[in-house]
């Protein structure tokens, strides 16, 4: 069975939001990119 992902497109202004929240830190590898926000791992 296929769970639904639930998408939302992010400004520059949510993400400084989610980061003065830490929800994202600068410790994360986390990317805006083309409105979407990745999780880069680390390698």
């Amino acid at each position: 069975m296929i769970t639904p992902t639930l998408r939302r497109q992010f400004s520059v202004d949510d993400d400084a939001r989610t980061r003065e929240a830490e929800v994202l830190t600068e410790d994360n590898r986390d990317e805006l990119i083309d409105r979407e926000i990745y999780r880069m791992i680390q390698q």
